[in-house]
C-alpha cells in the first residue's frame, strides 16, 4: 500500500533552512552583549570592568553590541552614534566611545565629610543601613529598588566612589581580602549560579552583611554562616584601604640632672 504519511513541503523545508541561515548570520552580524548572571535568581547583567577609565567613555569589548552599551548606561543608540560620528552599527573590541550625558563621578563624598577612613566606612554603613527594606529590582540601582550590585553602587557612589553596576566586574576592583580578616564596608562575593562572582554584599560586622536579596526581595541582613552563602562564598574586595594604626606619641626624656 502506499504510504499515506503527510509529506512535508520542498518549500516548507526552503523557508525553514533559510530562516535558520539567517540567525546564524544574524548572530554573526550582531552578538548579544557578553552576560553573567545577577544575585540569587540569575537574571543576566552586562560584564563591565573595573579599570581607571576616564569617566564618560566606555571601551567596547568582545561581545557588546551598541543596543547592549545603550541600554547599560541609559542612552539610546542614536544618541551613541551622535556622540561619536558613527554612520553604522558596526564597532569593535578595543574601540572607546564617548558616552552621551555622562558626568565624572563626584571628587567629594555628598554624605557628610569624614576625616578618616574609618569614620568615613561607618557613614557609608550607617547609609548602607538606612536602605534595609528597600524592594529588590532587577537592574535597579537607585532607592525605588535595587539588585545586588545596584546596591553596592549606589552606596559607595554615594560617598564619592565609583564602581560599575556588576558583581563580576565589582569582583575585579579593589584588593583581596582574606575572609578571616574581614572589616567593615569590604564587599564579599558569592557564586550563586555557575561559575564566578554572581552576587555581592557589603560587609558590615560581627559575621554579617548587607545585600540586596531577590530571594527576599528587599535589602536584608544575612550572616555569612548561612549554609546557602557559606558553601558559595569566592572571596572578597577592600575597596576602602584600612587606615593606618595610630601611631604612639612620642616620650618626652627625662631632664638630666
Amino acid at each position: 500500500m502506499p504510504d499515506k504519511r503527510t509529506k512535508k513541503s520542498p518549500c516548507a523545508f526552503c523557508a525553514r533552512l533559510l530562516a535558520a541561515m539567517s540567525l546564524t548570520l544574524a548572530a554573526v552580524l550582531y552578538p548579544l552583549p557578553q552576560t553573567g548572571f545577577s544575585p540569587v535568581d540569575n537574571l543576566p547583567v552586562m560584564r563591565t570592568a573595573c579599570a581607571n577609565q576616564a569617566p564618560g567613555v566606555y571601551t567596547i569589548k568582545p561581545g557588546d553590541t551598541l543596543w547592549g552599551i545603550a541600554h547599560r548606561y541609559g542612552t539610546t543608540v542614536a544618541a551613541l552614534k551622535a556622540a561619536n560620528g558613527l554612520k553604522g552599527d558596526l564597532i569593535f573590541p578595543g574601540q572607546v566611545l564617548r558616552l552621551p550625558g555622562a558626568a565624572p563621578p563626584a571628587a567629594r563624598p555628598p554624605v557628610g565629610q569624614p576625616s578618616r577612613a574609618g569614620d568615613r566606612i561607618q557613614e557609608m554603613l550607617r547609609y548602607a543601613e538606612s536602605l534595609l527594606g528597600v524592594p529588590y529590582r532587577w537592574a535597579g540601582n537607585t532607592p525605588a529598588g535595587f539588585d545586588c550590585s545596584g546596591y553596592v553602587q549606589h552606596v559607595y557612589g554615594k560617598f564619592g566612589i565609583g564602581l560599575p553596576h556588576s558583581s563580576y566586574a565589582q569582583f575585579k576592583c579593589g584588593a583581596p581580602a582574606e575572609r578571616e580578616a574581614l572589616r567593615p564596608g569590604d564587599l564579599v562575593f558569592f557564586s550563586t549560579y555557575g561559575p564566578g562572582a554572581t552576587h555581592v554584599g557589603i560587609y558590615h560586622s560581627d559575621g554579617r552583611f548587607l545585600h540586596a536579596s531577590s530571594a527576599a526581595g528587599q535589602v536584608r541582613w544575612q550572616s555569612l554562616g548561612d549554609a546557602y552563602y557559606q558553601a558559595r562564598y569566592i572571596g572578597a574586595r577592600r575597596i576602602i584601604p584600612a587606615p593606618p594604626p595610630e601611631q604612639p606619641a612620642p616620650q618626652s626624656e627625662p631632664a638630666g640632672s
